[in-house]
């Protein structure tokens, strides 16, 4: 008998294992932003140039380096056993600024690689160079970027490239995880793009989510850049949709007293009820890298949405600035000052075009 009771009580402890998994929730905390239009280096509290008096006082907000040194914070955590973490982008990195006068996507390219998204969308302004352009820089990315609504034949460029997908499906601690991605269907409108199609958004994260969930994913975020008045319309529309991240309109989503001179759009996130009952939240982190959202979501082991809340981070002088993305800082002022023979110190930032 005494044999027979370590084989009984290891039996006992897989048993406990297997129960455990069956009842297995994902908790797990996405970091995003929007619209960050080439602020590569921290700015005034408007966005524009961080004065030297500015940074003496400690008033300058975001910059590439403060949004780098808070994700690798959230994935170290993650290392070290805290909850998984997922940094999704919602485009419009390219434009705004003196940097992407000077350097267009190739800047934009070498920031992005060090934050490396796990997953990012188009922006509306990642057309500016046209499809050749687009193309070239997608190729120069080293990680997922995501567009369901793109709507041309399958021998176009856009469609032939391996970096631009309809979806993508992570894998996180044995969760699957699908990001549907979508982009404004009036950007053809805006940007001069005869040979680039869309369709709407809606239609295509539909057809996509139901590609997905046949495939045993029960996890669907749809990750776009059409404006927080479709980004409702997707949450509201797309059954299969668990939860929005957005971008394009900079919609300012907080919780409790204006924390600076943007006005309150709405909570964060913010809920819509599908007509079924279900709940999907919707975020956007304003624009500029000023803020990072921070959404705390609980997925039970039906991959159903059961818990969130979340806050974005006011990116100011509280927090550190991370030490490889200023020194691609320095290498470009040099570059540009190379180019600028005579020229006055630089960067000096202007609005969005």
């Amino acid at each position: 008998m005494k044999a027979e009771i370590p084989f009984l009580l290891s039996t006992i402890g897989l048993l406990v294992l297997i129960v455990a998994a069956k009842k297995r929730n994902l908790e797990l905390q996405i970091l995003h932003n929007n619209d960050m239009h080439s602020r590569f280096e921290q700015t005034n509290q408007t966005g524009r140039n961080c004065s030297t008096s500015n940074a003496e006082e400690n008033q300058c907000y975001g910059g590439m380096a403060r949004v780098s040194y808070v994700i690798k914070e959230y994935r170290n955590k993650a290392k070290n056993g805290g909850p998984p973490v997922l940094y999704l982008n919602a485009g419009d990195t390219y434009n705004g600024t003196f940097w992407w006068a000077l350097f267009r996507d190739q800047i934009c390219a070498d920031y992005l690689n060090i934050l490396k998204p796990d997953v990012m969308c188009l922006g509306n302004h990642e057309f500016d160079l046209g499809t050749a352009g687009l193309v070239a820089h997608l190729r120069k990315l080293k990680f997922p970027v995501v567009m369901a609504n793109l709507n041309n034949s399958k021998d176009h460029p856009l469609e032939k490239i391996g970096g631009l997908m309809k979806s993508i499906v992570l894998n996180v601690t044995g969760f699957e995880i699908g990001v549907i991605g979508y982009l404004r269907n009036q950007t053809k409108n805006r940007v001069y793009l005869p040979d680039v199609d869309f369709s709407y958004e809606v239609d295509a994260i539909n057809q996509e989510a139901k590609k997905l969930t046949k495939n045993g994913v029960k996890i669907i975020i749809a990750l776009g850049h059409s404006g927080f008045t479709v980004d409702k319309i997707v949450a509201k529309n797309c059954p299969l949709v668990d939860l929005v991240v957005g971008g394009h309109t900079n919609a300012f989503l907080w919780n409790g007293p204006q924390p600076d001179f943007e006005v309150i759009e709405g909570p964060y996130p913010t809920v819509i009820t599908q007509d079924s009952g279900k709940q999907v939240p919707v975020v956007q982190a304003y624009k500029w890298t000023k803020y990072l959202g921070v959404l705390n979501v609980t997925f039970n082991k039906n991959g159903e949405l059961i818990n969130w809340s979340g806050q974005p981070l006011l990116l100011n002088g509280r927090y550190p600035q991370d030490p490889e993305i200023l020194a691609l800082n320095k290498l470009y002022t040099k570059r540009a000052q190379s180019l600028l023979t005579g020229s006055p110190p630089y960067p000096a930032l202007y609005d969005e075009i």
